[in-house]
């Protein structure tokens, strides 16, 4: 979602002529005012903005990110307005989101759950991914049943003792003294 969508939600009203306005890295613009002598002025952020934000989908962190404030501070302000960015989940049935999926199946078969997902989140439908794959399941075992049989297992290892396997692919950090770590041995730079 870009933030040129919200500009035109969000109103101005309450602002006094006192308070300064700042641009934090979009067209969206911040209220801040100056309440006391010390420490940065306070961010004035309305009950409307912030339940478009969570209506929209935003994380707590990422509304700090486009506000240029804490994280704390939306955690304070969502919670002083009886607002909580999990309750981001929209309420569809299982019947329902079996239909939003399948019509999305059919005409992206291959899509897995997190690509389902986006495409939900693009229609503005907002469901757990344990939801989505159960849908999925449901809908076509077959491809679910081919998607698993795909997974890779873990290797297990072997070892004498704690710490006498270091195992890193492809460090490049050592690169300038003459240090390219491309697989591990026990305790031997290989590279």
């Amino acid at each position: 979602h870009c933030m040129h969508e919200l500009i035109p939600s969000f109103g101005q009203e309450g602002i006094s002529d006192t308070q300064s306005s700042i641009n934090t890295g979009g067209d969206f613009l911040v209220q801040r005012r100056r309440e006391g002598q010390f420490g940065l002025p306070q961010i004035s952020v309305s009950r409307h903005q912030l339940q478009i934000f969570v209506s929209r989908g935003y994380t707590g962190k990422r509304i700090a990110e486009h506000l240029g404030c804490s994280v704390s501070y939306i955690y304070k302000r969502l919670k002083a307005e009886g607002l909580s960015p999990r309750d981001k989940y929209s309420n569809i049935t299982d019947n329902e989101l079996d239909t939003e999926v399948k019509s999305l199946h059919s005409q992206y078969p291959n899509a897995e759950a997190e690509m389902m997902n986006g495409y939900l989140r693009a229609k503005g439908i907002f469901v757990q991914r344990q939801r989505i794959r159960m849908s999925l399941n449901s809908i076509d075992p077959v491809s679910s049943a081919g998607r698993w049989a795909q997974v890779i297992n873990r290797r297990s290892y072997h070892v004498p003792s704690p710490n006498s396997m270091w195992h890193m692919d492809g460090h490049r950090k050592l690169i300038r003294w003459g240090f390219v770590i491309h697989d591990s041995d026990e305790r031997n730079i290989t590279g």
